[in-house]
């Protein structure tokens, strides 16, 4: 089922609806952490649009005439709330009917964590890291309790080599096998990674951080 949502969903047109087309699509790895993150060209197979693939999926699982749904979103994020206008319309066509739903911040929390898991579908974010130990591990592997995902055997075996691992080409294998076997069973579906964009005065030098953080504002210098 979830890869036939995978299959249903269009990134592209997403992106250019949540965010103007600001930004990229995505896979689990956002652009911010190369040279970690794979180009999207290798995830054509899940990533190109295929509502055919997708329903015989959907048949193949038991729901040849589709099923009803819900997609919870937080309001006071606006590329959420649109994006998911988007993916509801586009889940429709493969027979998914998904009620979106608009929850506060800190219901919508609880909502999506362990043990309380009172949620169908949800939108969330996926920012930058350091590491792919530090992004992954806690979204992904089954010890960890603050989000939303029960683990993949095959997925915490990967992570669990990574976090062991030293040597850094060979690191960058297993999160390469990570990301293809993420992407692959559908774990999530990632979709884009918007532009971050800050307005400054001319005089005022920000570099941002990969991690979408501000961190006290330490790097900014001020040219008068």
């Amino acid at each position: 089922v979830r890869q036939a949502l995978a299959l249903a969903v269009d990134r592209t047109e997403i992106l250019q609806a949540a965010a103007s087309g600001l930004g990229s699509v995505t896979g689990p790895l956002t652009p911010a952490m190369k040279p970690w993150a794979l180009p999207v060209e290798t995830f054509k197979e899940w990533y190109t649009p295929n509502p055919d693939r997708a329903k015989k999926l959907l048949a193949e699982a038991g729901f040849p005439s589709g099923f009803k749904t819900t997609l919870k979103v937080i309001p006071t994020f606006p590329t959420m709330v649109a994006g998911a206008q988007v993916i509801a319309a586009q889940l429709k066509k493969i027979g998914v009917d998904a009620q979106i739903i608009q929850e506060e911040y800190g219901v919508w929390i609880k909502a999506i964590t362990k043990p309380t898991f009172d949620f169908d579908l949800t939108m969330n974010i996926t920012n930058g890291d350091a590491d792919p130990d530090s992004l992954l591990y806690r979204r992904f592997h089954s010890v960890e309790k603050q989000w939303n995902n029960d683990g993949d055997p095959d997925i915490d075996a990967l992570l669990d080599q990574g976090k062991l691992t030293v040597d850094q080409a060979k690191r960058k294998d297993v999160y390469d096998k990570v990301q293809r076997l993420m992407v692959e069973r559908a774990i999530q579906i990632w979709t884009f990674a918007p532009d971050m964009i800050d307005v400054t005065q001319s005089y005022v030098h920000y570099p941002q951080h990969f991690t979408t953080n501000y961190y006290g504002f330490r790097t900014v210098w001020l040219e008068r």
